[in-house]
């Protein structure tokens, strides 16, 4: 009995070994691999050389091959560990390329190439454009000078896989006028006033690029806005200003040209208010405006 279970422990651990380490020799049963594209690859070795990773030796090249390609229950002869050292003609010899997804593996010393695809890493997108167009303040707070001529610029960047958007956008705006104001002492007196505004935005930005060209979008978040005024008369002059922190919404569409080139407009709206020599004014406004940029 003991030299039976003896020869049942000996049996045991060779079957171990053959399962565990790669075969060296070039003779014997070759591995095959099942691919899930329906292809099937012959190797004269194949183990699993990490958690994602599968290798096949053929000749004096080798190829990698994603795990999540290949049917492991069907495949035949795969072990798991790592290659064995390669010997100074077979490293002089192998050549190990990553493909770009969809594109064909090259290997040196073996025939054709065999197409397989490998996850990568989600590249950046993004967008940054000019925004030309009109803001509209509050007609209680501001006239005459509410309706202002708006510029800025608009940027938002994610990587592929990112649902929205990181959007930072700095806008600016200003209007100016000659008004008369009276007094006693001296009548009617001009005052060239101009009024200014600035937004700087942090948010979100969501666009839907299923579209071949067209790119509709929504964003919001948080607004840094500040307001100036500033007065002169003969010679005189006196300025005020106050920021506050407030929130802006948009929504718009754009269309992208090339591939690269965008064309579109933008309506949005923001909300902040400032004090300015104790009186309150809404800095924020409604926005709308052209769209020029460029998308990569």
């Amino acid at each position: 009995m003991a030299k039976y279970q003896k020869i049942l422990g000996l049996f045991l651990f060779f079957l171990l070994i053959v399962n565990i380490s790669p075969v060296n020799s070039d003779e014997g049963t070759k591995a095959r691999l099942f691919l899930r594209n329906g292809q099937i690859v012959e190797c004269d070795k194949a183990w699993i050389a990490s958690k994602d990773t599968v290798r096949c030796k053929k000749g004096m090249g080798t190829i990698l091959y994603s795990i999540d390609d290949i049917v492991l229950g069907k495949s035949i002869g795969v072990s798991v560990g790592e290659s064995p050292m390669p010997t100074l003609q077979e490293e002089s010899a192998r050549e190990e390329r990553l493909p770009k997804e969809g594109e064909t593996a090259r290997k040196s010393g073996v025939g054709s190439g065999v197409s397989y695809s490998l996850p990568r890493p989600a590249r950046w997108t993004g967008n940054i454009n000019g925004f030309f167009g009109m803001k509209y303040l509050d007609e209680d707070d501001w006239e005459p000078l509410e309706e202002q001529t708006e510029y800025g610029v608009k940027l938002d960047f994610k990587q592929q896989n990112w649902p929205v958007s990181i959007a930072i956008d700095l806008l600016g705006s200003s209007d100016e006028s000659t008004l008369l104001y009276y007094y006693p002492a001296y009548g009617y007196i001009p005052i060239d006033v101009e009024v200014k505004t600035s937004e700087l935005c942090l948010g979100v930005r969501k666009t839907w690029d299923h579209f071949a060209t067209v790119r509709p979008f929504i964003g919001g978040g948080l607004a840094m806005i500040n307001a100036d005024i500033e007065g002169e008369a003969y010679g005189l002059s006196v300025s005020a200003d106050d920021d506050a922190m407030g929130y802006w919404i948009e929504g718009g569409i754009y269309w992208t040209l090339a591939e690269h080139f965008n064309i579109g407009f933008n309506v949005r709206w923001s909300k902040a208010e400032v004090t300015i020599y104790g009186v309150e004014a809404e800095a924020g406004g409604t926005h709308a405006g052209l769209l020029l940029g460029y998308h990569w």
